[in-house]
């Protein structure tokens, strides 16, 4: 028996051009005739799995770094991933379709999904949900992933977010933050969450390490100040330290206030304060204090410390980057009463496929990270609620 070239090529990763009309009937055509072939023998043995769908909006110029990275996604998370290339030289739309197939273990079928990619021009993005919802797979969850760096055009979020079991975005690298994560919401695109919530996991592991071993709870609540310091150097690349004050003062009970003001800085050579907020807190008022530090090691966002103080007591709690050892934190506490030498804890800035593969496999509702990605919003003023 003589198997089928595009067959052959469709199993081997080839991208077939199909009408956009007919993709579910071709991959239905492309995945029979595959079954049958390799049960005859003629074709390696393999089974179609699908978690669930991915819908990732990006550019074209993209497409070889998001489409190679979401190969590895397969291997481990199967799912039907569609890939919609926003390209300002193409005309109509055009479709393709191939598979990803992977050895799950020697000896034993491959593991296979399947990859839908979509090109159209930007004045054809308000269209393409009428195209997507058809092929999103039935009873598994679906996923949108917003890598373009400017908003979705008005709509395209509210037609899809009606199934969509989250959305995830960037907004470290784009280049209109406040107006992508304003579209996203405004559309209702839930649970919302961005991917430098899941770079951060070590850094929130190093906080509530911070406090191993106090047993008095009261200590936390004379806690008066919040800083952070990170390199940045344009408005999105500030979210990271947000997210991360806005999580260690939700931790702690805060509330959201009011913004201060920022007046006249002395000129300080090691940092730049960018935002001040005030925060509710048990006993008292709190203060939130966002700074930045030059980028040196070329990646602007990265988290360099967080400070606690709690003047009363006379304590402080940090955690730093180390710049002789960019791949540690340094854990350190002050506190009369209380005694703990510094320690240290591995941090290496994990890898795209780590981070994507986190922000799949955990639970699609977290409240926790929704409110520090709303009050991290208000904190660098994209969004007036501060809830």
């Amino acid at each position: 028996m003589t198997v089928d070239a595009d067959v052959r090529e469709f199993l081997e990763g080839a991208a077939l051009a199909v009408p956009p009309p007919a993709i579910e009937a071709t991959l239905a055509a492309l995945w029979r005739p595959a079954a049958e072939e390799a049960q005859s023998g003629d074709l390696p043995a393999f089974t179609r799995v699908s978690l669930g769908t991915e819908v990732v909006v990006t550019s074209a110029v993209r497409a070889a770094v998001v489409g190679s990275l979401w190969n590895q996604v397969s291997a481990e998370h199967p799912s039907r991933a569609i890939l919609v290339l926003v390209d300002p030289a193409a005309g109509s739309l055009q479709a393709a379709v191939s598979a990803a197939c992977h050895l799950a273990a020697p000896g034993q079928p491959q593991v296979c999904s399947e990859r839908i990619q979509l090109r159209c021009g930007p004045a054809a993005l308000p269209q393409l949900p009428g195209t997507i919802l058809p092929l999103l797979e039935p009873d598994v969850p679906a996923t949108l992933w917003w890598d373009l760096p400017t908003a979705p055009p008005p709509g395209f979020g509210a037609k899809l977010g009606r199934v969509l079991d989250r959305c995830l975005t960037d907004l470290t690298y784009a280049a209109e933050p406040a107006a992508v994560y304003q579209a996203l919401r405004s559309e209702e695109c839930e649970p919302l969450g961005d991917l430098a919530w899941f770079r951060a996991a070590k850094w929130r592991e190093g906080t509530a390490r911070l406090f191993d071993g106090l047993a008095d709870a009261a200590t936390l609540q004379q806690i008066e100040r919040l800083e952070v310091v990170s390199a940045a150097g344009g408005p999105g690349e500030l979210l990271p330290a947000a997210l991360l004050a806005a999580w260690a003062a939700g931790r702690l009970g805060w509330q959201p206030a009011a913004t201060e003001e920022l007046g006249p800085q002395v000129p300080d050579a090691d940092q730049t304060v960018v935002s001040r907020t005030r925060w509710q807190r048990p006993g008292g008022a709190g203060r939130v204090t966002l700074a930045t530090v030059p980028v040196a090691d070329g990646r602007p966002g990265r988290l360099q410390r967080l400070t606690l103080e709690a003047p009363v007591a006379d304590a402080s709690w940090q955690l730093e980057r180390l710049h002789d050892r960019p791949r540690e934190l340094r854990v350190e506490a002050h506190h009369a009463a209380w005694c703990r030498l510094p320690s240290r804890m591995p941090a290496s800035r994990p890898e795209p496929l780590e981070v994507l593969l986190h922000a799949l496999s955990s639970p699609p509702v977290n409240q926790t990270r929704d409110a520090a990605l709303r009050q991290a919003a208000w904190i660098l003023g994209w969004d007036g609620a501060p809830g």
